[in-house]
């Protein structure tokens, strides 16, 4: 979605994740020139590898913000993968510099207060998009010259009215209207520039766009579960061959650690992870997911609440729970949960204790809930396709991944069949 945004021939990517952006600009011919900045000399480093490996002349600079850069030196700024407030930060820091390029954003967290920033200092926001990973939306706001937006109530600066023809719309506005159950559950929540509340302007805009309340999955999701087997630098091994195989999302799971070990091991696989584009979300322990900055956490039954999850993790990190019932459904949708894992559909050989789940039972999940539902137990590349008919949004994967000779195979085999009979 960034590279697609870029339209003059020169552009500073800072804060750069391995210089994955300016590599595909320079590599595509659509830039002539590239800088990939970052504060710390490590990541500056691995971008620096990143572009040896393709022989491309791209300058590394390592330091703070837009102090590695000349006013006007590159055509367009891109700032992606921050908090909103970080980059507003970075902005406010070197504003003569900021406003002499074009502005690619993309903000984590905090799009409100970012588009509050940038419109009170002066800046031009001409256009913003959306875009879907996994099941998390990302906004990506441009300023530059041409015709700016317009944000006309407060309720616009939450969700800009403009936003309504994008293609991932309706999963903004879900995750937006979540987001407000849990904040004003009890309270009116007035706006004082209009009659009406966030929730109205929601369901308004939700009428006008004639969608419904659920989160689109765009493409079915392979989840990948690890066993527990494996820890340390084979287990990063083994997760990697997952994610080349099509895994767009990774729990990790290993009973038998402490939360200190088990975040750990979710710091080792986290570059992995961001490598490819996946999420990685941390079974049971709420405080491995916070300590480790992992993408979110998966609570069983037993694991604590979805409320009190969220109070540590933040409104932007994924929560996931077991969900074995429709009323389970129910009740974690309510609770907050942005998806759930429901099985065993197809028995399993990791617990003990599941209990097998019919496919019926599956199916009322699916349709109690406007949440993502990924079927869990015993699935592999020979029965995924039993799943069919059933509207899950795709599939958790223990052994019949980790547990197989070759793993991205298995996990290509299992994403094949997903596609195919979800798509």
């Amino acid at each position: 979605m960034i590279i697609d945004n870029v339209v003059t021939d020169s552009i500073a990517d800072i804060g750069t994740d391995h210089a994955y952006v300016p590599i595909e600009l320079v590599r595509s011919g659509r830039c002539r020139r590239a800088a990939a900045t970052d504060i710390r000399k490590g990541p500056a480093q691995t971008a620096r590898n990143h572009i040896n490996r393709y022989g491309l002349d791209i300058d590394v600079r390592v330091g703070a913000g837009l102090s590695v850069i000349g006013a006007g030196e590159f055509g367009e700024i891109i700032i992606a993968g921050m908090g909103g407030k970080m980059i507003c930060s970075i902005l406010e820091a070197d504003e003569e510099k900021a406003k002499s390029s074009r502005l690619i954003l993309q903000p984590m967290n905090a799009q409100y207060e970012m588009r509050k920033f940038l419109v009170s200092h002066g800046y031009n926001i001409i256009s913003e998009d959306l875009a879907l990973e996994g099941f998390k939306v990302y906004n990506l706001i441009v300023c530059g010259g041409g015709p700016a937006a317009r944000y006309e109530s407060e309720i616009d600066y939450h969700l800009p009215a403009f936003l309504r023809n994008c293609k991932y719309f309706k999963d903004l506005y879900a995750k937006k209207m979540r987001e407000f159950t849990r904040i004003s559950r009890g309270n009116d929540m007035s706006e004082k520039n209009g009659n009406d509340s966030l929730a109205e302007y929601y369901k308004k805009m939700a009428e006008t766009a004639e969608m419904k309340y659920k989160i689109n999955v765009e493409k079915p999701v392979l989840y990948a579960v690890t066993d527990g087997k494996t820890r340390g630098k084979e287990l990063e091994a083994a997760v990697e061959a997952a994610l080349k195989g099509g895994a767009s999302a990774v729990q990790l799971r290993d009973k038998s650690l402490s939360a200190e070990e088990l975040a750990k091991e979710a710091a080792l696989l986290k570059p992995v992870c961001r490598r490819y584009g996946a999420l990685l979300i941390v079974n049971d322990s709420v405080q491995a997911a916070k300590i480790s900055g992992a993408d979110g956490v998966h609570l069983g039954q037993g694991d604590g609440s979805p409320e009190e999850a969220r109070k540590i993790l933040g409104a932007d990190k994924i929560i996931g729970v077991t969900a074995r019932t429709p009323e389970q459904a129910k009740a974690a949708e309510k609770a907050g949960a942005d998806y759930l894992g429901s099985g065993a559909v197809l028995g399993t050989s990791t617990r003990a204790d599941a209990v097998k789940m019919s496919f019926n039972t599956l199916r009322m999940i699916c349709e109690s809930v406007d949440i993502p539902v990924f079927a869990i137990g015993g699935i592999n590349a020979e029965n995924a396709a039993l799943l069919s008919g059933i509207p899950i949004s795709g599939a958790a994967v223990v052994s019949g991944i980790f547990g197989q000779a070759d793993i991205e195979a298995a996990a290509r085999s299992i994403k094949g069949t997903l596609d195919n009979m979800l798509r």
